[in-house]
């Protein structure tokens, strides 16, 4: 594994990515990997429901597209789905007569 690693890594240079950058997706598949999950959908699956249950919406995205980078990069044809997180709109934060007379 560690031979599959070296090559993400090498791959990962060669996008250009920072060095923090390649640091944290090596991190977060050295995680994934050390759980010994292996590399099909229902073991996938099941790592999934366990990051669901214990991260928030943003920090399972960000960990699911690493993943997936990953998985592209073994040529396996898996990928973790994202979930749609709901953002406030800028207008939420307007602020209210009452604040611009407070201004004033």
């Amino acid at each position: 594994m560690d031979e599959i690693l070296k090559g993400y890594e090498l791959a990962l240079t060669r996008r250009s990515l920072e060095k923090q950058s390649i640091r944290k997706y090596l991190r977060i598949i050295k995680n994934m990997l050390s759980k010994n999950i292996d590399i099909d959908e229902f073991s996938l699956q099941d790592y999934k429901e366990t990051m669901l249950f214990s991260l928030s919406p943003i920090t399972y995205n960000n960990r699911a597209t690493i993943i997936n980078n990953f998985l592209k990069h073994l040529g396996k044809n898996l990928r973790l789905s994202l979930i749609k997180v709901q953002r406030r709109t800028s207008l939420d934060n307007l602020p209210t007569d009452t604040d611009i007379k407070k201004l004033e």
